[in-house]
């Protein structure tokens, strides 16, 4: 089950010209210079601003296409590069252990995790709602599902807990389903469960039931979409970890729509860290980290979550 958005094309923003500077300037009542400097100015700001929004891709696969019947779920965290992401092993007081990505610089949220009972999460913003609708989170929802829940069927039994959340998407996945969630304004939920197939997706809503909370739609979205798209549908089966670990390092030629956007001091936006989780019907999750940052040579982490990785590398972390 490949999840795949179809949509209308963008309408564009179209405004009357003069037909010539003399008379915007007229209009504006500026002298030329410094008309010119205005307009330049203007275009400048939104050439380099355009764009310029959280941007993160989720996929994720279970079933026979995946090695051994088990499953494979990952997340490219893109964002601006003053953004620290850091990976944490958390123990509370009450509830779960897991290891998760943490949004340092921001809110401090969870922005992917696996716990000790096999569940993972990851999330991604839903950038085509206006700020003011999203930016409404009172808890980190995903933290909360990590302490709270052991597998995708639990937790779907618990589906209120999504009415509370702000506007957002989720993949939820165990070793043998998995959940894709997508959050609107007002408590809109949708929820979609499978057993066998994959699950994609970026930063607007793709159900037909939500599809009128896509309020600005950002083609970089629809770009990434459809190529995650490509890269899952067209890669050899049964997939494997490494397979899911390549796809993550997808530069596209550097393209605007590739899943991995190198670090550079000219852009602002750049992937912060790649996030890949391996769940064999038998045996140990295996995870996968890349923590990347500009100019800096990156970092890579790779676990084998058993007994001792879950006693020896946790020291409590109270609130």
């Amino acid at each position: 089950m490949l999840i795949i958005c179809q949509q209308e094309n963008l309408d564009h923003f179209t405004v009357d010209k003069a037909d010539t500077m003399h008379e915007y300037n007229k209009l504006f009542n500026l002298p030329m210079k410094r008309l010119l400097v205005a307009i330049f100015a203007y275009f400048t700001f939104f050439a380099l601003t355009a764009g310029f929004v959280e941007a993160c891709t989720l996929w994720a696969a279970t079933g026979p296409i995946v090695k051994d019947n088990g499953t494979l779920i990952a997340k490219n965290r893109d964002n601006t590069q003053d953004l620290i992401t850091e990976l944490k092993f958390i123990s509370r007081e009450k509830g779960f252990r897991f290891v998760g990505l943490f949004d340092i610089e921001a809110d401090g949220y969870v922005v992917s995790g696996i716990n000790e009972k096999g569940l993972a999460v990851i999330n991604a913003s839903a950038e085509s709602v206006p700020d003011e609708k999203r930016n409404v989170a009172k808890e980190d929802l995903t933290e909360r599902l990590l302490i709270s829940f052991d597998s995708v069927d639990s937790l779907i039994k618990e589906e209120a807990v999504f009415a509370a959340s702000h506007p957002a998407f989720y993949i939820i996945a165990d070793t043998g389903k998995m959940a894709l969630v997508e959050i609107a304004p007002d408590s809109k939920v949708s929820i979609r469960i499978s057993e066998k197939g994959i699950f994609t997706h970026t930063n607007h809503y793709t159900d037909d039931k939500l599809l009128a909370a896509n309020e600005h739609m950002t083609p970089n979205s629809r770009k990434r979409l459809d190529r995650i798209d490509h890269l899952m549908s067209t890669s050899p089966l049964p997939l494997t970890p490494e397979q899911f670990i390549a796809v993550s390092e997808d530069s596209g030629n550097n393209s605007s729509d590739s899943i991995l956007k190198i670090c550079a001091i000219s852009k602002k936006v750049c992937t912060l860290a790649s996030w890949v989780v391996y769940m064999p019907k038998k045996g140990y999750p295996e995870l996968y980290v890349r923590l990347l940052r500009p100019e800096q040579p990156y970092a890579v982490y790779r676990f084998i979550l058993n007994e001792q990785f879950w006693t020896e590398r946790f020291k409590p972390m109270l609130p």
